[in-house]
């Protein structure tokens, strides 16, 4: 699992002085939806982690 942030809505894929990622990710979600994206970097599953360790 890795850790990403998803863009905000309106980002361009290429900007001057931006991230070279965050445009890879903005071109990833133009490709396959939000919706694919997300269950393909497995956005969303930290809290259920933070959940069980503050629990501990």
């Amino acid at each position: 699992m890795r850790g990403v942030i998803p863009p905000r809505r309106g980002s361009r894929s290429l900007s001057r002085g931006g991230d070279p990622a965050g445009g890879r990710e903005v071109r990833r979600i133009k490709k396959i939806g939000m919706d694919a994206w997300e269950k393909e970097v497995q956005y969303g599953k930290r809290w259920q982690v933070e959940i069980f360790f503050s629990a501990l």
